[in-house]
């Protein structure tokens, strides 16, 4: 799916079209280049600021469980994390692909196989923000953040990406239409594209 349609499809779908087309919660954009440098582009842009244990929106039963000598290293570990600034979604990076699961998908493996060697980063965009944006659902709020991130940063940098969740499929069946994915470049795209063909 080229990106300018897939954008411009995203603005005008409600919260239900865009649960069916596969922006859901752990929603994972794949990129190849340096996530940390994305990440610090994010933080100067003033949009994000670092995510906190205090700002988690399950904060409390986190520190229910946590043993008090642990509580510090848990803090910690939301250093890596960034918040959208206005609400509701967090932005972690994995400096690994593991694909989409595609089950028994026709053609799964090669669309795994070809995720896991052409992206070596990850972004999670996730609802786990205590602070939510006004009078609006979670779904559309992580649509924003995925249009910004892709306008603002991945794009003006050239950084190559998939979203590897984006794709139709034919209820109750294991059918699947992978040229449905998103892939940026259009060069990305179309070597994809001329992969599954191959393997027709």
């Amino acid at each position: 799916m080229k990106l300018d349609y897939f954008l411009k499809s995203v603005s005008e779908l409600s919260c239900e079209a865009l649960y069916d087309l596969g922006i859901q919660d752990n929603f994972p954009i794949l990129g190849r280049g340096d996530g940390r440098k994305i990440m610090r582009m994010m933080l100067r842009s003033k949009k994000y600021i670092r995510h906190s244990l205090e700002n988690d929106c399950d904060c409390n039963n986190l520190k229910k469980r946590c043993p008090p000598e642990n509580l510090q290293k848990l803090e910690k570990s939301y250093r890596g994390r960034l918040a959208y600034k206005a609400g509701a979604i967090t932005v972690s990076l994995r400096n690994s692909v593991h694909g989409t699961d595609l089950g028994i998908a026709e053609k799964g493996y090669l669309v795994h196989n070809y995720q896991k060697t052409s992206y070596n980063f990850t972004f999670i965009l996730q609802p786990y923000q205590n602070k939510e944006i006004p009078n609006m659902f979670w779904l559309r709020s992580t649509a924003i953040v995925l249009e910004d991130i892709i306008k603002s940063f991945l794009v003006p940098n050239s950084v190559p990406f998939c979203l590897p969740q984006i794709f139709s499929y034919q209820k109750g069946q294991e059918i699947q239409d992978f040229s449905t994915l998103v892939i940026w470049p259009d060069k990305d795209e179309e070597e994809f594209n001329e992969m599954l063909r191959r393997e027709k």
